[in-house]
């Protein structure tokens, strides 16, 4: 009969052994004793030869995990802007309003949870129109009178005798050749054109920092994310340069010579697809709108309000 045997270490035994007492593994967690036939044919032989055994592939390597909740994005791209000018200082204006284009860029800091965030963020952003005003002139006459006697010649009948005859009154008449001079009155009109204000294409911009106050929502799928930004903004006024036509029409004012409001309140919101590169950057696409939402000139009669839509492009570092 051939038989296997296996042996156990004593008490004894187990502790005095190296391998055990420096914490090698233990009998559970080496691979299975192989049993394999004995070259002289006497039996079988137990042994631990490991190579016997198939190796099995280990799991795969997980994709780290951030630990911080903190990210930070920089964002560049164009944006188009619209322009409403009203008031009564526009009313008379006789232009038009066509949309310009600028670049805008920034930078925003978030902390990010599961599916929510919250940051903020520092943009510069420009709002520019173009305004094409038309020729105005006015056209002034003057009327001048020439005065001028006229000859014309005539007959007339004149009675030179009367005859009384049994009561009854003859009246003896006789032609003669007259002239009569009459007044004649010839008008001259003189126009004359005055240009009270040329036509002008002039680009209106204004640039601000402004600071949104950004709450996010989003969501990913393997290494894409996707998430909408939103919030208001406050825009500080940095620059701006152009001119509109004046009150009275015959001219024009220079931007930069009007009364701007410092800081002017806005709103700005956005989408997003974010794509990991890695397990830190993201690259994205971000299309956006913005907004103000009060009168960027500190004149009553006067209001410009803006808005600009556009794409921003965006590289994200997410803090491990």
């Amino acid at each position: 009969v051939n038989v296997a045997t296996t042996f156990f270490p004593t008490d004894n035994e187990r502790t005095n052994s190296p391998a055990i007492a420096t914490g090698a593994a233990s009998a559970s967690d080496q691979p299975p004793a192989a049993t394999v036939p004995d070259s002289s044919g006497a039996g079988m032989i137990t042994t631990n030869d490991t190579s016997a055994v198939a190796q099995q592939p280990g799991p795969p390597t997980p994709v780290i995990a951030h630990a911080s909740p903190w990210q930070l994005s920089a964002l560049y791209g164009p944006f188009t802007t619209v322009s409403h000018y009203t008031g009564e200082a526009s009313a008379s204006w006789n232009a038009e309003v066509q949309n310009g284009q600028a670049m805008s860029f920034g930078a925003e800091i978030m902390r990010m949870g599961p599916h929510i965030g919250l940051g903020i963020g520092v943009h510069h952003v420009e709002y520019r129109d173009q305004l094409l005003a038309d020729e105005r002139s006015t056209t002034d006459q003057t009327f001048t009178n020439h005065y001028s006697l006229l000859s014309v010649d005539t007959t007339v009948m004149v009675v030179v005798d009367t005859i009384n005859q049994g009561g009854v009154i003859h009246y003896v008449c006789q032609q003669i050749d007259t002239s009569f001079y009459v007044l004649d009155i010839h008008t001259d009109t003189v126009s004359t054109a005055v240009v009270q204000r040329h036509a002008l294409s002039q680009v209106n911009s204004e640039s601000y920092w402004e600071i949104p106050l950004l709450f996010d929502i989003h969501t990913a799928i393997r290494r894409w994310s996707f998430g909408a930004r939103f919030g208001p903004t406050i825009g500080l006024l940095s620059a701006r340069s152009g001119s509109t036509p004046n009150s009275s029409s015959d001219g024009y004012t220079d931007l930069r010579d009007q009364s701007f409001r410092s800081m002017v309140y806005g709103m700005s919101a956005r989408m997003y697809i974010r794509y990991r590169l890695g397990n830190a950057l993201y690259l994205g696409v971000e299309p956006a709108m913005r907004g103000q939402l009060a009168n960027a000139l500190a004149d009553d009669r006067l209001s410009r309000m803006s808005s600009a839509y556009g794409c921003y492009f965006s590289l994200t570092y997410r803090f491990p």
